[in-house]
């Protein structure tokens, strides 16, 4: 979980938590099972008061995003990985503009964000790409992909030294989050791993233009997974393992 530089300065609403929490969420950057922080460490964490945090933390129990329980190991966690699928469905079903306005989105900032990285990233940076990439060959639950996808887009984000890409590329991810069926991990994974490869050695390697044309590789994967997936929840069936529908051919191309 990173919460590291996250603060909600002067934000009396508890939407605004409940909105931060619930992309953390989404995004992978809480897993699926993992326990929040104490209420008071989370809430000096955010900035916030603990009775702001703890209307956030009720609306997203309500919502079905965590689960609470009490005695001596009780506390709040995310919720299982079938409700955190199940969540994505809904939201497929019901908001499918978000998700295509969160594809707009990425496109548009994607590629600028892995250009900029090339001449402006640190040797923290690339260890963060290579242990997003490291993460791959390991991944078993979609929960595992989710968080490596995270730690990888976010870091582009990041390396561009840009604050508003980092906010943009994660805004995108939260509404990109689609269901991750547990044999499609495999698939998504070999499809994955020689870009991110191709894009971290170009960035790594101060190549604009390599690292460029990886970046549109990365996002017509990603467009292809999260159309096939809108497809698939308008027709109430699942996405076939690779994510690949004939349909998203030349989607947003």
């Amino acid at each position: 979980m990173f919460w590291t530089g996250i603060r909600i300065e002067g934000a009396p609403f508890h939407g605004i938590a409940y909105d931060l929490i619930k992309r953390q969420v989404e995004i992978g950057a809480m897993r699926p099972g993992e326990q929040f922080p104490a209420e008071r460490k989370l809430s000096e964490s955010l900035g916030i008061s603990r009775a702001t945090l703890r209307e956030a933390l009720k609306r997203l129990e309500a919502e079905g995003y965590l689960v609470s329980s009490r005695g001596a190991k009780g506390g709040n966690f995310v919720a299982d990985e079938d409700q955190i699928n199940h969540l994505a469905h809904t939201s497929l079903l019901t908001r499918p503009d978000m998700a295509w306005r969160s594809l707009e989105y990425l496109k548009a900032i994607l590629e600028e964000a892995a250009v900029l990285s090339c001449e402006r990233r640190t040797p923290a940076d690339l260890a963060a790409l290579e242990a997003a990439h490291g993460m791959l060959d390991p991944a078993r639950q979609a929960g595992d992909l989710r968080e490596a996808q995270y730690l990888f887009f976010s870091t582009l984000g990041h390396s561009s030294r840009n604050p508003f890409f980092v906010e943009g590329i994660e805004r995108s991810l939260a509404g990109l989050n689609t269901p991750v069926r547990p044999d499609s991990v495999a698939d998504r994974v070999a499809e994955w791993r020689p870009i991110w490869r191709a894009l971290a050695d170009a960035v790594g390697n101060r190549q604009p233009d390599a690292a460029a044309k990886s970046a549109r590789r990365l996002f017509d994967v990603k467009s292809r997974e999260v159309i096939a997936a809108m497809t698939a929840t308008a027709l109430n069936d699942p996405p076939d393992a690779d994510g690949s529908a004939e349909a998203t051919e030349g989607a947003l191309s």
